[in-house]
């Protein structure tokens, strides 16, 4: 699982790494004299910016802006023009290369900051309910093992406390499922909710 996340992770690095050199080699072999298309290459490298700030938060959109920063700043600069109205547009845009970056990056930081809370939460919970049924399952495991002993001449009895000892084992299984939990699986539960996969979490734990 873990390789399957870094291979990933890796992939869209790659993936950041070929558009922003892409663009930069297309500055570099237009003609001059293609102003339009020199100003649509420019505005495509917002796309890398966008796309480093969602995968990778505020590390990622600053570090690809400043990337094209240093490859799109020495192209500004073999063609300058005096602080013409082109060359101020251009150091302008670069600026804004990195404000939208920085602003990205802190939302999508911000907003990966309130799901780990809303996770921690959860985790508490199921934690503290986990806790909480152990004890009465236990003491209500240990009375109906004490009456399985004291009815085993009367098999309906019997098999009816056997019954119930085993679906008080299955609810221990699922508290002992709760108290394990250390990472958030959802499955839909309906087509209104979704609740937590535990046989989800207990596979992968097997597999590790």
């Amino acid at each position: 699982m873990a390789h399957n996340t870094q291979t990933w992770l890796s992939f869209k690095g790659m993936v950041l790494a070929t558009l922003v050199a892409s663009i930069s080699l297309l500055h570099y072999w237009t003609a001059e004299g293609l102003m339009y298309h020199h100003i649509v290459l420019r505005e495509l490298y917002f796309l890398p910016i966008v796309l480093g700030g969602i995968w990778f938060g505020l590390k990622g959109s600053m570090g690809v802006s400043l990337a094209i920063t240093s490859l799109y700043l020495p192209f500004t600069l073999m063609k300058w023009q005096g602080l013409s109205p082109m060359d101020t547009d251009r150091l302008t845009e670069t600026g804004l290369f990195n404000i939208i970056a920085l602003i990205l990056g802190i939302l999508r930081d911000r907003e990966w900051r309130k799901e780990e809370e809303k996770l921690e939460a959860i985790l508490a919970m199921a934690a503290t309910v986990a806790h909480s049924l152990n004890s009465p399952l236990q003491v209500l495991k240990g009375n109906t093992q004490l009456l399985l002993e004291d009815t085993r001449d009367d098999k309906q009895i019997s098999s009816e406390l056997q019954e119930n000892l085993e679906q008080i084992k299955s609810m221990e299984e699922v508290v002992r499922r709760m108290a394990g939990i250390d990472k958030i699986k959802l499955t839909d539960y309906d087509s209104d909710h979704r609740i937590l996969d535990l046989d989800r979490e207990e596979r992968e734990r097997g597999g590790r």
